[in-house]
């Protein structure tokens, strides 16, 4: 397959897993109930398409991560890339939700929350740091004895920590000239036997439950330099699969080997042709960040719990349009700004395998 085809199937999976989050937190935020999510009706209460999305994510980042590394000219040339691709759409998201939505629901009033510059110390502080933004100080936006949600103002940027946290191990294997298929698998290998076996500390339960899934996706990318990319019937064969492992005392293993192969098997196969989503742009990574702070202004501004219907309908064009324009606006020239960066390349890349 080529690499415009791969790209445009990855494409596809993003726009799927933003959807499938969207929807699991438009059930949770409209009236504080997932449990009608389809995946908690067959497996249980926490295991959610949202989650599933989640981890979806994880996995194609970290196949394509591995891959920017593997042929960056320079590390610092993989770590620019890496910043642009993040930290612009970031920071713009930060600044917006304070602002429009933080700023009229503080308990400060308007004024005094911008003038004591809490919404540039709420950016500042989620750059250093996404899963601070989290909540932000003085908002509160509804009332929920039950669940504590309205004090959040983006449930999401937990994630992000982690998503950094991968960037840099996979930077000081760049720059220790370590980013080599073994490695990445024995790091792979290490993450899962402590997952599985909960050989970990309870409060590294979000890094246990995301981490080894960007490591899958990476060690998918160095095999199939090899072996070639995954095969459909690999994707076919993990939902059975998957299922009967969900029962077992090694259920994690479902989370750690079966979404990165499900996924990437869907990305990367030969045979799966998808028409160009190019003229459309890359809204996913707008999708992930707005959906929550708009999501939870309609439950604000509802006033009371909503059907998750009403929820959906009237978030999803909101977040559709805003995320297009995070993409066209402040994303897509950002990453224009990588093509203005000229390197010179005196060696092969450093991540190259032997």
């Amino acid at each position: 397959m080529d690499e415009a085809r791969r790209i445009t199937n990855f494409d596809y999976l993003r726009l799927i897993a933003a959807g499938m989050v969207i929807f699991t937190h438009g059930l949770l935020l409209a009236h504080g109930d997932e449990s009608l999510d389809p995946l908690a009706r067959v497996y249980a209460p926490g295991v959610t398409l949202g989650v599933l999305g989640v981890m979806m994510f994880f996995a194609i980042s970290g196949y394509l991560v591995a891959r920017s590394a593997d042929t960056a000219r320079a590390p610092l040339h993989f770590a620019i890339k890496r910043i642009l691709r993040i930290y612009p759409g970031l920071f713009v998201c930060l600044v917006t939700t304070a602002l429009l939505i933080g700023a009229p629901l503080s308990l400060l009033g308007v004024h005094a929350f911008v003038q004591h510059l809490y919404p540039l110390r709420y950016a500042v502080l989620g750059l250093l740091d996404p899963a601070h933004a989290t909540t932000l100080p003085t908002v509160h936006l509804y009332d929920d004895p039950a669940g504590g949600r309205g004090w959040l103002m983006n449930g999401v940027m937990w994630t992000l920590r982690y998503e950094l946290i991968c960037y840099v191990m996979i930077g000081v294997l760049l720059i220790a000239r370590a980013l080599r298929g073994e490695v990445i698998t024995a790091i792979f290998a290490a993450l899962v036997l402590a997952g599985t076996l909960r050989i970990h500390d309870g409060r590294l339960a979000d890094f246990f439950l995301v981490v080894p899934i960007f490591f899958g996706g990476a060690v998918i990318y160095f095999a199939s330099k090899r072996i070639g990319p995954v095969p459909l019937w690999a994707a076919a064969l993990c939902l059975p699969l998957g299922y009967f492992l969900y029962w077992s005392p090694y259920g994690a293993l479902n989370y750690y080997v079966l979404v990165p192969v499900m996924t990437l098997a869907l990305a990367t196969a030969p045979g799966l042709q998808l028409p160009s989503l190019s003229r459309f742009g890359d809204i996913s990574y707008g999708l992930y960040l707005y959906h929550w702070p708009v999501q939870q202004a309609i439950r604000a501004c509802a006033g009371a719990p909503l059907s998750a219907q009403t929820m959906l309908g009237i978030s999803v064009p909101i977040v559709i349009a805003i995320a297009w324009m995070s993409w066209t606006i402040v994303e897509k020239p950002a990453l224009a700004l990588r093509a203005r960066l000229r390197w010179r390349q005196p060696h092969p890349p450093l991540g190259a395998s032997s």
